[in-house]
């Protein structure tokens, strides 16, 4: 039986929960824990959310069993994402709490509360290793739509680039058109696609409007593979911003590759390993001290390529949807 129930918390109420916060062992979804000490995370992270409580971009909710018994929810509306789509999305950042009545209580009553708002739809990444999570949201309506892998290059060794099939250069303003095309077929995959409730052609568009605002503002941050002349394949990253809008917390100034996709007719010769090692190699020359990507893990050739170049699986999450009926 809970004891205190449901409640929405604001900066000025957080000390309660702050030792739930500071011991999750998946705090900024895993990607710093080889290079801070859990409690340096910690600290940081009860910080940038009492910052995100006062500026309205995070609401908490909370639930409190008996005993010592606790769960804690995060999450924040997508602006982008929902001016985008044209419909109210939210994302689910955290699931914090071993215990399985309490967690699946805090779901059911952030729901009630993002239907109220006028919420559609809501996405949410769970690390694998939250399986009392995963189940939480599985139990209150949730659909798994794919499964992540986190790679992680500390960029400490140049990866062996192969062969002199293609050529990888910096991308050129007339490579525009083709870069956008490959960009577009990349939507194929990953949880959009395994959604059916998303329309297909807006993903599409998605796709390509990502692409060319990198392309327009950081085109520098872009490489191509070129073969007989044609744009064969393209790799986009950024330096300096961890995944998923996390904070710098470790110092590390990461790179991020952001998309990587090679042409149907030129997979298995190597472009994706040659893109990512030279991808590597810039981030590095940017005064990146270490990468990340995602990954679908059943993208085995995605995988092994970058696997070949230097990346190792550093933890894995779910994805998971949820639509107001």
């Amino acid at each position: 039986m809970l004891l205190l129930g449901f409640q929405a918390i604001d900066s000025n109420s957080l000390g309660k929960i702050e030792p739930v916060l500071e011991e999750y062992v998946c705090l900024y979804d895993a990607q710093f824990e080889r290079d801070a000490p859990q409690a340096v995370l910690g600290r940081s992270f009860v910080e940038d959310l009492k910052r995100a409580l006062t500026t309205g971009e995070r609401k908490v909710w909370t639930e409190e069993g008996n005993g010592p018994h606790r769960s804690v929810l995060i999450a924040h509306q997508l602006d982008w994402d929902s001016d985008f789509f044209g419909f109210r999305i939210d994302r689910l950042d955290y699931l914090m709490g071993a215990d399985a009545e309490t967690l699946e209580a805090v779901v059911r009553q952030y729901l009630k509360a993002a239907a109220r708002s006028g919420v559609r739809q809501i996405s949410s990444r769970v690390n694998v290793r939250e399986t009392e999570a995963a189940n939480a949201l599985l139990r209150n309506g949730f659909t798994l739509v794919g499964t992540k892998a986190m790679l992680r290059n500390p960029l400490r060794i140049s990866a062996e680039v192969p062969g002199p099939f293609g050529r990888i250069r910096p991308f050129r303003a007339a490579d525009t058109d083709s870069v956008r095309e490959l960009a577009s077929s990349a939507a194929e995959v990953g949880r959009f696609a395994n959604d059916y409730r998303f329309d297909k052609c807006r993903v599409r568009r998605m796709y390509e409007h990502w692409v060319l605002e990198q392309c327009a503002n950081h085109g520098d941050q872009v490489l191509v593979a070129e073969v007989d002349g044609k744009v064969a394949g393209f790799l986009a990253f950024t330096v300096g911003f961890p995944l998923y809008g996390a904070p710098d917390v470790a110092n590390l100034r990461p790179g991020v590759v952001t998309l990587v996709v090679v042409d149907r007719l030129y997979r298995g010769q190597g472009l994706g390993h040659a893109l990512l090692a030279h991808g590597a190699a810039q981030m590095r020359r940017s005064g990146a001290r270490v990468a990340y990507a995602t990954t679908a893990f059943g993208n085995a050739g995605s995988l092994a390529a970058f696997q070949s170049a230097g990346f190792r699986v550093l933890t894995g999450h779910w994805e998971f949807h949820w639509w107001l009926e």
